[in-house]
């Protein structure tokens, strides 16, 4: 699922990680959306149904008659699991995304990305794709996916219920899960889960010594080739205390997947999550902190825990030296204390050539993001269908044009969308304000900045044109938000409404891609232009390859006024993006 803050935060940490954290945040449910049969499921699933959505009634027949349903088994911010009953009588699980509960479009494809994986896989330890198919009545429309039921519990709500595993029962469990993930990891293209944790791994009957499954392929990810993992356009997915160091620059794979495991054999050890346990230098350290009752008498165990969780990814255990860990064939970890020669693949050398530090601080993590989008692997061609207009004179002068977007069926969509939210928002204001709760109505702030950028995402992209000039002496940077005439069309007031900053082009200093917030665990990216101390944004109405061509260019000609190349490691850190959920008030500020 989207990246999630723990329930527990670590003991003693710093609020500054924290925040790092935080800055990764994305809309995933209060309580993770379930395939495998829990207690209880009633009322409580039924309080947390996504806002909106009306669930389907118990005896409902969906799919032409192919399937009944019987009851809720658990419900995420986005889709209702259901378990259902086929004209044979056989049990399956249904997860239903209802289009009116849609927040953005990114939640319909991460959907549409899960069943597809879905359905090309086959392990005994991964429930069964079985069908998929829409379902429509006068008010929705649902997209619907069926698998397997798995009647069971999560080792989370074992654990949580006072059952511990012995550690012949974690070294089992753990031998299951590598075999999964050595299976995902061997598909073309592999194939990263970006969620392992206790919640989404379940036994079957609720026992130690249960059949291993591994659900929730919500967050999915089949990673085409190294070159695609260097970038972070993708949504950030996974959870705090269980995600890999990378996956927080929006670069998981599969070994990324590893450190989960390890996450979750640490907390089969101790019954505590990986957060609740101090960091140096992005390494949990675990062993000064978990009791001797909880610490492994197993060397082989506590030494597999270790190289599981390792923050770099060439010095992590791969699945098949866990399993020689595992048996006692081999050492622990690949890091400084115990580094060894093995074979890897192409995939694994082409990391190590240059493999970074973890990050030390939240300003560096972001640091890294900023310089890896705003620096892409390969020069950049003008993108297919960019409305952008781009044109230099022969003095070097530098003049981009970015029209309207106009109204699409996208800005529609969102523009409805951000009508609602407001809507809503702006009642539940009024009505605190009505009761005389000052303190109460100002919890709708965060609400209200979500639903400004929102409405600013649709609106301001449509109805706004922007224009840059870059020239030896001078530059300029025009912001204009249109009206809509008589006729349908933008009219921009003849310059009436504009906005104009510029200054000696001598002081410019970049351009960079900058996330400036996570709405719903969507990235909002602009382009941010740097001129000493000051800070201008433009283009956030483009796509994410579009910003990076722009600034591809904009750096370009501030190289050649210069005559030297832009620093980025002098830049300044961006600023934090900030994290808004409509399911919660997660704004770090």
């Amino acid at each position: 699922m989207l990246l999630k803050h723990p329930q527990h935060p670590p003991a003693g940490a710093d609020p500054s990680i924290l925040a790092a954290a935080e800055a990764a945040v994305s809309s995933s449910s209060e309580a993770q959306l379930r395939l495998a049969e829990q207690q209880p499921r009633s009322g409580a699933a039924a309080s947390r149904l996504p806002v909106g959505v009306v669930p389907f009634e118990p005896g409902r027949v969906l799919g032409g008659g192919r399937y009944t349903v019987e009851e809720v088994l658990g419900a995420g911010s986005n889709a209702v699991a259901y378990r259902a009953r086929r004209p044979d009588g056989s049990e399956v699980a249904l997860k239903a995304l209802s289009l009116r509960g849609l927040r953005d479009w990114k939640a319909l494809e991460l959907f549409q990305r899960e069943g597809q994986v879905l359905a090309s896989l086959q392990h005994p330890a991964i429930p069964r794709y079985l069908d998929y198919f829409e379902e429509d009545d006068p008010k929705d429309r649902a997209f619907v996916l069926v698998q397997e039921v798995v009647k069971g519990k999560s080792l989370a709500a074992m654990i949580t219920g006072g059952q511990r595993a012995t550690e012949q029962e974690v070294s089992r469990i753990a031998g299951e899960l590598l075999s999964v993930l050595q299976y995902l990891s061997s598909l073309r293209p592999p194939v990263v889960h970006r969620d392992i944790k206790p919640e989404n791994i379940v036994l079957e009957g609720g026992a130690w010594g249960g059949r291993v499954f591994l659900v929730d392929f919500g967050g999915v990810q089949a990673v085409a080739s190294a070159g695609e993992l260097a970038g972070l356009g993708s949504t950030i997915v996974g959870t705090y205390g269980y995600m890999a160091p990378e996956q927080f620059r929006g670069a998981a794979e599969p070994a990324s997947d590893l450190y989960g495991l390890g996450g979750t054999l640490l907390y089969m050890i101790t019954g505590q999550p990986p957060s609740a346990f101090p960091t140096e230098r992005m390494r949990i350290n675990w062993r000064s902190s978990a009791s001797s009752s909880a610490a492994p008498a197993s060397p082989a165990l506590a030494a597999l825990v270790d190289g599981l969780l390792e923050p770099l990814v060439e010095d992590r255990l791969t699945a098949a030296e866990a399993v020689e860990v595992l048996q006692g064939k081999a050492s622990g970890g690949r890091g400084a204390a115990g580094r060894r020669e093995v074979a890897t693949s192409g995939f694994a050398r082409r990391r190590q050539r240059a493999a970074p530090a973890p990050p030390a601080t939240p300003e560096e993590a972001y640091m890294r993001q900023a310089m890896a989008l705003s620096r892409p692997p390969a020069r950049l061609a003008r993108p297919t269908g960019s409305r952008v207009q781009l044109q230099r004179s022969e003095d070097g002068r530098l003049d981009v044009v970015i029209p309207p977007k106009g109204f699409t069926a996208d800005t529609a969509f969102t523009g409805t969308f951000a009508l609602a939210w407001n809507a809503f928002v702006a009642f539940w204001t009024v009505g605190a304000l009505a009761s005389g709760g000052l303190l109460f109505a100002l919890f709708s702030a965060p609400f209200w900045f979500a639903g400004v950028q929102i409405a600013r995402g649709a609106i301001g992209g449509a109805l706004t044109r922007e224009r840059l000039a870059v020239g030896r002496k001078r530059w300029r940077l025009a912001q204009q938000l249109a009206l809509l005439g008589s006729e349908g069309q933008a009219d921009f007031l003849e310059g009436q409404n504009e906005r104009l900053q510029e200054g000696s082009s001598a002081n410019l200093t970049a351009a960079r891609v900058v996330t400036i917030a996570f709405i719903n665990g969507n990235p909002q990216t602009a382009i941010e232009i740097l001129e000493g101390a000051n800070r201008y944004r433009m283009g956030e109405g483009l796509e994410t390859v579009e910003q990076q061509w722009l600034v591809q260019e904009i750096n370009d000609t501030i190289a050649d006024l210069k005559g030297q190349d832009v620093d980025y490691e002098s830049l300044p850190p961006p600023e934090m993006p900030r994290i808004l959920n409509d399911d919660n008030t997660s704004d770090r500020d």
